[in-house]
């Protein structure tokens, strides 16, 4: 598992970002993939309801078909839409430096949120190349 630390400077050239943000008890998240839409390089999809308990996955695939508070944002940018997903869920947050953690596939997430050194961040980015 190999770590890159946000400073709001560096590459953050991922196809794909999985953004998780811990509210009081509960975890609120994003995805942004490469999209090339007409309205930006990147799309990502912000979960207005928080992911249930258990397992990543399964909460992921529970939101996208029940949840109609799913918000589509189109983004120029990861660096953009890391700050968008910050915006969204914590305005006031002055967050400088988030750690992005590399992952090959989606299903390593669930493992690394129970990491206890991970589960009790604020804001967790895993990245995907």
């Amino acid at each position: 598992m190999q770590k890159v630390v946000y400073n709001k400077q560096p590459d953050m050239n991922y196809d794909s970002m999985v953004m998780i943000i811990r509210k009081e008890d509960k975890r609120y998240f994003s995805h942004s993939f490469i999209y090339h839409g007409r309205d930006g390089k990147y799309l990502q999809f912000l979960y207005k309801d928080p992911l249930p308990e258990g397992d990543f996955i399964n909460g992921w695939n529970y939101l996208d078909d029940h949840s109609y508070r799913i918000v589509m944002v189109p983004e120029p940018s990861q660096e953009v839409a890391v700050e968008d997903f910050i915006a969204a869920y914590q305005p006031t947050s002055q967050i400088d430096a988030i750690e992005v953690i590399e992952i090959k596939g989606f299903d390593e997430i669930n493992d690394l949120l129970h990491d206890p050194n991970i589960e009790k961040q604020e804001v967790v980015i895993f990245g995907r190349r």
